[in-house]
Protein backbone atom coordinates (compact mmCIF):
# COMPACT_ATOMS: atom_id res chain seq x y z
CA UNK A 1 0.00 0.00 0.00
CA UNK A 2 1.38 3.37 -0.98
CA UNK A 3 1.32 6.17 1.52
CA UNK A 4 0.29 9.60 0.47
CA UNK A 5 -0.06 12.86 2.33
CA UNK A 6 -3.68 12.20 3.24
CA UNK A 7 -2.98 8.92 5.03
CA UNK A 8 0.19 10.01 6.85
CA UNK A 9 -0.49 12.25 9.77
CA UNK A 10 2.22 14.76 10.42
CA UNK A 11 2.61 16.25 13.85
CA UNK A 12 1.58 19.84 14.04
CA UNK A 13 4.24 22.45 14.64
CA UNK A 14 2.94 22.89 18.17
CA UNK A 15 3.29 19.19 18.88
CA UNK A 16 6.79 19.22 17.36
CA UNK A 17 7.66 22.25 19.49
CA UNK A 18 6.59 20.34 22.57
CA UNK A 19 8.17 17.06 21.49
CA UNK A 20 11.70 18.38 21.01
CA UNK A 21 12.25 19.72 24.56
CA UNK A 22 10.55 16.63 25.94
CA UNK A 23 12.95 14.41 24.03
CA UNK A 24 15.87 16.40 25.46
CA UNK A 25 14.51 15.91 28.96
CA UNK A 26 14.24 12.18 28.28
CA UNK A 27 17.82 12.21 26.93
CA UNK A 28 18.92 13.97 30.10
CA UNK A 29 17.20 11.29 32.19
CA UNK A 30 18.91 8.55 30.13
CA UNK A 31 22.30 10.19 30.73
CA UNK A 32 21.58 10.23 34.47
CA UNK A 33 20.65 6.53 34.49
CA UNK A 34 23.69 5.75 32.30
CA UNK A 35 25.86 7.56 34.87
CA UNK A 36 24.58 5.26 37.60
CA UNK A 37 24.89 2.01 35.63
CA UNK A 38 28.06 2.36 33.53
CA UNK A 39 31.28 2.02 35.61
CA UNK A 40 33.60 4.21 33.45
CA UNK A 41 31.00 6.92 32.96
CA UNK A 42 30.20 6.65 36.67
CA UNK A 43 33.79 7.54 37.65
CA UNK A 44 33.71 10.49 35.26
CA UNK A 45 30.41 11.65 36.77
CA UNK A 46 31.81 11.31 40.30
CA UNK A 47 34.77 13.51 39.35
CA UNK A 48 32.51 15.98 37.58
CA UNK A 49 30.07 15.97 40.54
CA UNK A 50 32.87 16.78 43.01
CA UNK A 51 34.10 19.55 40.67
CA UNK A 52 30.61 21.03 40.43
CA UNK A 53 30.17 20.89 44.23
CA UNK A 54 33.54 22.57 44.86
CA UNK A 55 32.82 25.25 42.23
CA UNK A 56 29.37 26.04 43.59
CA UNK A 57 30.72 26.19 47.16
CA UNK A 58 33.53 28.49 46.01
CA UNK A 59 31.03 30.76 44.23
CA UNK A 60 28.79 30.86 47.31
CA UNK A 61 31.72 31.86 49.51
CA UNK A 62 32.87 34.42 46.97
CA UNK A 63 29.37 35.92 46.74
CA UNK A 64 29.29 36.26 50.54
CA UNK A 65 32.66 38.05 50.30
CA UNK A 66 34.41 35.35 52.32
CA UNK A 67 37.99 35.23 51.03
CA UNK A 68 39.55 33.52 54.07
CA UNK A 69 38.83 30.01 52.86
CA UNK A 70 41.65 28.96 50.54
CA UNK A 71 40.68 25.40 49.66
CA UNK A 72 37.23 23.90 49.41
CA UNK A 73 36.77 20.16 49.79
CA UNK A 74 33.83 18.29 48.40
CA UNK A 75 31.75 16.67 51.12
CA UNK A 76 29.59 14.60 48.78
CA UNK A 77 29.26 10.86 49.02
CA UNK A 78 29.86 8.81 45.88
CA UNK A 79 26.12 8.36 45.34
CA UNK A 80 25.49 12.11 45.68
CA UNK A 81 28.45 12.92 43.41
CA UNK A 82 27.11 10.51 40.75
CA UNK A 83 23.67 12.14 41.01
CA UNK A 84 25.09 15.69 40.77
CA UNK A 85 27.50 14.74 37.98
CA UNK A 86 24.76 12.91 36.02
CA UNK A 87 22.39 15.88 36.47
CA UNK A 88 25.04 18.30 35.30
CA UNK A 89 26.00 16.11 32.32
CA UNK A 90 22.33 15.87 31.30
CA UNK A 91 21.86 19.61 31.69
CA UNK A 92 25.08 20.21 29.77
CA UNK A 93 23.75 18.13 26.88
CA UNK A 94 20.43 20.02 26.92
CA UNK A 95 22.10 23.44 27.06
CA UNK A 96 24.66 22.49 24.41
CA UNK A 97 21.87 21.30 22.11
CA UNK A 98 19.80 24.44 22.59
CA UNK A 99 22.91 26.61 22.29
CA UNK A 100 23.89 24.95 19.03
CA UNK A 101 20.34 25.41 17.75
CA UNK A 102 20.50 29.11 18.57
CA UNK A 103 23.91 29.45 16.89
CA UNK A 104 22.82 27.54 13.78
CA UNK A 105 19.63 29.60 13.59
CA UNK A 106 21.68 32.80 13.88
CA UNK A 107 24.00 31.63 11.10
CA UNK A 108 21.00 30.70 8.96
CA UNK A 109 19.39 34.11 9.50
CA UNK A 110 22.67 35.89 8.73
CA UNK A 111 23.02 33.94 5.48
CA UNK A 112 19.39 34.61 4.64
CA UNK A 113 19.88 38.34 5.25
CA UNK A 114 23.06 38.34 3.15
CA UNK A 115 21.26 36.51 0.33
CA UNK A 116 18.34 38.95 0.56
CA UNK A 117 20.76 41.87 0.55
CA UNK A 118 22.57 40.48 -2.51
CA UNK A 119 19.24 39.89 -4.25
CA UNK A 120 18.18 43.43 -3.42
CA UNK A 121 21.49 44.76 -4.79
CA UNK A 122 20.95 42.84 -8.03
CA UNK A 123 17.38 44.16 -8.29
CA UNK A 124 18.63 47.70 -7.63
CA UNK A 125 21.33 47.32 -10.30
CA UNK A 126 18.75 46.07 -12.82
CA UNK A 127 16.41 48.94 -11.94
CA UNK A 128 19.29 51.42 -12.27
CA UNK A 129 20.14 50.02 -15.72
CA UNK A 130 16.49 50.35 -16.72
CA UNK A 131 16.38 53.94 -15.51
CA UNK A 132 19.57 54.76 -17.42
CA UNK A 133 18.17 53.09 -20.55
CA UNK A 134 14.88 54.97 -20.24
CA UNK A 135 16.71 58.26 -19.67
CA UNK A 136 18.95 57.72 -22.72
CA UNK A 137 15.88 56.84 -24.81
CA UNK A 138 14.14 59.96 -23.51
CA UNK A 139 17.13 62.15 -24.43
CA UNK A 140 17.27 60.58 -27.89
CA UNK A 141 13.55 61.21 -28.38
CA UNK A 142 13.92 64.80 -27.19
CA UNK A 143 16.78 65.34 -29.65
CA UNK A 144 14.73 63.80 -32.44
CA UNK A 145 11.71 65.96 -31.52
CA UNK A 146 13.87 69.08 -31.51
CA UNK A 147 15.28 68.15 -34.93
CA UNK A 148 11.71 67.65 -36.20
CA UNK A 149 10.71 71.06 -34.80
CA UNK A 150 13.66 72.72 -36.49
CA UNK A 151 12.79 70.97 -39.76
CA UNK A 152 9.15 72.02 -39.40
CA UNK A 153 10.14 75.63 -38.70
CA UNK A 154 12.36 75.59 -41.74
CA UNK A 155 9.55 74.17 -43.88
CA UNK A 156 7.09 76.68 -42.44
CA UNK A 157 9.64 79.42 -42.98
CA UNK A 158 10.02 78.41 -46.62
CA UNK A 159 6.26 78.24 -47.07
CA UNK A 160 5.83 81.54 -45.29
CA UNK A 161 8.47 83.21 -47.40
CA UNK A 162 6.91 81.73 -50.58
CA UNK A 163 3.49 82.95 -49.42
CA UNK A 164 4.94 86.32 -48.54
CA UNK A 165 6.55 86.59 -51.98
CA UNK A 166 3.25 85.63 -53.61
CA UNK A 167 1.41 88.24 -51.52
CA UNK A 168 3.99 90.88 -52.36
CA UNK A 169 3.71 90.04 -56.07
CA UNK A 170 -0.10 90.23 -55.81
CA UNK A 171 0.12 93.62 -54.05
CA UNK A 172 2.58 94.88 -56.65
CA UNK A 173 0.15 93.84 -59.41
CA UNK A 174 -2.72 95.61 -57.67
CA UNK A 175 -0.66 98.76 -57.27
CA UNK A 176 0.37 98.59 -60.87
CA UNK A 177 -3.28 98.22 -61.94
CA UNK A 178 -4.29 101.02 -59.66
CA UNK A 179 -1.81 103.35 -61.31
CA UNK A 180 -3.15 102.59 -64.81
CA UNK A 181 -6.11 104.35 -66.14
CA UNK A 182 -9.41 102.75 -66.95
CA UNK A 183 -8.49 102.45 -70.59
CA UNK A 184 -5.35 100.47 -69.64
CA UNK A 185 -7.16 98.00 -67.47
CA UNK A 186 -8.36 95.94 -70.31
CA UNK A 187 -7.75 92.32 -70.32
CA UNK A 188 -5.06 92.56 -72.88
Amino acid sequence: MLLDERTVTRPSSRRRALTFPLSLVLLSAQIKSYAVNHPTFRTGCVTFGHFVNRSSTRLNLWSMNNTRVKEVKSTLTEKQAVAVGGDMMGELVVFATFGSIVVVHGIYEAREKAAHKAEKAVEDAIAEKRVVSIESTLHALRDELEAMRVQRRRELGERASAEQRRLEAERARREQRATRGWWQRAWW
